[in-house]
């Protein structure tokens, strides 16, 4: 079992992956390009698509969600304090404080009311 998650802003969840867990490939080795998270102490709205139960979501589990929904809800919350990721399958290690501010500064520029892609990382779709 991998130690619970904490993010810097407080979200805490289980991730797990083993033969035991709903993760992708089922096994005890890794590594996981999808992992298995549970009982978050908030409702997540990215992870809602893969809840078990979805009437209480701060007391079911999200199987088989794709690692990089794992990775980026990490990096959104400000990166991990504590805690450790199943291997994955980018072979990325668990994102921390200061992984999560340079991604989020790569990927975004602030604003007053959202983040706008930073045109350095995304390129234009011409709509």
């Amino acid at each position: 079992m991998y130690d619970k998650i904490t993010c810097k802003d407080g979200l805490e969840m289980s991730v797990q992956a083993s033969s035991y867990h709903y993760c992708t490939p089922c096994n005890d080795e890794g590594p996981y390009t999808h992992v298995e998270v549970g009982f978050p102490t908030e409702e997540v709205d990215t992870l809602m698509p893969y809840a078990e139960g979805g009437s209480t979501p701060t007391d079911t589990v999200y199987g088989f969600v794709p690692i990089q929904v794992v990775l980026d809800l990490l990096c959104e919350r400000g990166g991990v304090v504590s805690g450790e990721l199943p291997p994955n399958a980018f072979g990325l290690p668990t994102p921390t404080e200061e992984h999560a501010k340079a991604l989020v500064d790569f990927y975004f520029e602030p604003t007053w009311d959202s983040r706008v892609p930073n045109p350095k990382c995304h390129k234009s779709t011409g709509e």
